[in-house]
This record gives C-alpha cells, sequence and structure tokens, in this order.
C-alpha cells in the first residue's frame, strides 16, 4: 500500500526486534494528554511474552519505520494474567451475554506521535476486522475519568458501548463491542429481530420499575414500623417518667434512630442501582425505537432520557452518595 505521500504502507506482525520500538510508542502515549488509543504502561516483558501468547501482534510500518502497533488477543489464547481475557469473560457471563463464547479482546493499539494524523490506528482496526470476520471484537476504556479522544475514535469505527466494570486496580473502565452487523445479520429478518428485541427491552424495564417500587414500598413500610415503635414507648405514662426509664427511652431512641440511618442508608443504595439499572434499559428502548424508526415504524417512546423522574432519582441519589463518602 502506498499513501498520499507516496510512502510505503505495510502491516505485519511484530517479532523480537520490534519491541523497543514498541515500546517507545507506548511510553511516548501513555505520558500524551490527548490519547485516542488505548495505551497501559506495561513493561517489556509483557511485550515479549505476547510475541508468543497473543494472536494477533502487528505493526505498521512507513517504509522500514515502525509507527504503529496492534495488540489483541484471541478468547481462546493462553495468554498473561495482564491480558484481560478471564476478566472480559468473567463479565460476559454475570451479563448474561454467553453469546459471545468467542471473541477478540484488543488490549493496546497506539501510534506514534509523528503519525497521529495519518489514520494509521483505524488501517490497523480495518486488519483485524477483516480477520475477525463475524467475531465480536471488544476493547476495554476508561471512563472515570472519560477517555474522550478514545471513546471517540472507537465509537467512529463501529464501537458500541456494552457495561461498566472495575479492574483489579478499582479503575472505572467500560468495555466497546463491534460487530459485523451487516453479516451477522444477513441471514435474518431485521424487524422481526428488533420487534422481538423491542418486547424483550420493554419487559425487563417494566420488571425494573416493579422492582424499585417494592423497594420504595419496603423503605416507606419499614420507616413507618420504627416510628411506630417510638410513638408506642410515649403512648403509656408519658407524665410519669421515672430516672430509670428516662434512660431506657433514650437508648431505645437512639438505637431506633441508628437503625433508621443505616436502614437509609442500603435502601438510598439499591434505590440509586435500580434507577441506574431502569435508566439502561430505557434507553435500550429509546435505541431500539429509533432502529425502528429508520424502518419507517412508529416510536413508541418519544421522550428525552434525562427529563425522566428516574433520571432526576438517579442524579438526587448520585448527589447523596457522593456527599456520604
Amino acid at each position: 500500500m502506498i499513501d498520499r505521500n507516496g510512502k510505503i504502507v505495510s502491516i505485519r506482525k511484530a517479532y523480537e526486534e520490534d519491541i523497543e520500538r514498541i515500546l517507545e510508542i507506548a511510553q511516548e502515549r501513555a505520558k500524551s494528554k490527548s490519547k485516542p488509543g488505548l495505551v497501559s504502561d506495561f513493561k517489556k516483558e509483557f511485550y515479549q511474552n505476547c510475541l508468543d501468547s497473543a494472536s494477533y501482534f502487528f505493526v505498521l510500518q512507513i517504509n522500514d519505520q515502525i509507527s504503529s502497533f496492534l495488540l489483541a488477543f484471541n478468547s481462546s489464547d493462553r495468554v498473561p494474567e495482564q491480558s484481560g481475557i478471564q476478566s472480559l469473560k468473567e463479565n460476559l457471563h454475570s451479563q448474561f451475554m454467553v453469546i459471545d463464547e468467542r471473541f477478540i479482546l484488543v488490549k493496546q493499539i497506539a501510534t506514534a506521535k509523528k503519525y497521529s494524523r495519518r489514520w494509521h490506528a483505524r488501517i490497523l482496526y480495518q486488519h483485524i476486522k477483516i480477520i475477525a470476520k463475524e467475531t465480536p471484537i471488544y476493547t476495554a476504556i476508561v471512563i472515570k475519568p472519560p477517555n474522550a479522544p478514545s471513546i471517540k475514535f472507537h465509537e467512529d469505527l463501529g464501537f458500541i458501548r456494552q457495561f461498566e466494570f472495575k479492574d483489579k486496580d478499582y479503575i472505572h473502565k467500560a468495555y466497546w463491542r463491534c460487530a459485523r452487523i451487516n453479516e451477522l445479520t444477513s441471514k435474518i429478518n431485521t424487524p422481526r429481530l428488533l420487534i422481538y428485541q423491542h418486547s424483550t427491552a420493554a419487559s425487563i424495564y417494566q420488571h425494573e420499575d416493579l422492582l424499585n417500587w417494592k423497594k420504595l414500598s419496603a423503605l416507606f413500610y419499614t420507616s413507618g414500623g420504627l416510628i411506630g415503635a417510638i410513638l408506642l414507648l410515649f403512648s403509656n405514662k408519658f407524665n410519669n417518667i421515672q430516672p430509670n426509664e428516662s434512660c431506657f427511652k433514650l437508648y431505645f431512641i437512639l438505637g431506633i434512630s441508628g437503625l433508621g440511618i443505616i436502614l437509609s442508608f442500603f435502601f438510598a443504595v439499591a434505590l440509586r442501582s435500580g434507577a441506574r439499572y431502569m435508566l439502561q434499559r430505557k434507553q435500550s428502548l429509546i435505541d431500539i425505537d429509533l432502529e425502528i424508526a429508520k424502518l419507517n415504524g412508529i416510536r413508541m417512546s418519544p421522550f428525552q432520557l434525562r427529563d425522566e423522574p428516574e433520571g432526576v432519582l438517579e442524579r438526587v441519589s448520585r448527589q447523596a452518595a457522593d456527599f456520604w463518602d
């Protein structure tokens, strides 16, 4: 391949003699404030191990100079712990996404600053997509704080956000998934698939909604019971308080108050997570509605997500949790 500047662009497998250059590119991009690629602070030994263990370890070179590299693992590879394969498998099963027993995980992709405006990372991704065929491709991106350049870069390439997780260093990340949609849906009826998914998403949303109302009802019943216990304590002989009874009532009130605070905290956490799940389910419905609308269907939920009561509840509960922290 020859680029517009007349230079020869080629993609090949990485070798032992390329490790120093790969490490140099990774360290250069890791120090950059703008990191549209996927860059982690790995040691030289990690890359050397990946030469034999990783199914996809490619470099892109301009003439004889390496400008970019891509490191990816197959789900069946025997890889080091840092590869993230086992973590992705566990997260897929915990999310009940067992349909992706086979997948490719892109661990790193980076381009030297000198070549950052020449679409070399995109060329590498196109190369791995051709190899993957119908195998879904995953990648993990830091979301707290958000790596906005990397998120935009991958979404432009067709990656769709799937679910969040925390790695062993408690760093907030999310998995993005890229599937060859045209190939995956070529043998099925797309409208029927959308209708089926819409029905499933609506059922899950109703389940989350009902579950949240049950949590709220339990909070009201518990609060009412605690208040009733305090009122019952003061209902008899309120005017004839003895010293020992006064201490008992004081300790009882303090105990009930402490229990109420603890229960309120747990209910707040439960309601916050419930509202968050419900927002995600509702967003799924909106996304499916948009796809149905593209096929001349009628949207069933033409509303803005941020205006919904669940959105307000989620924001208020998040602020309350931040206050407690």
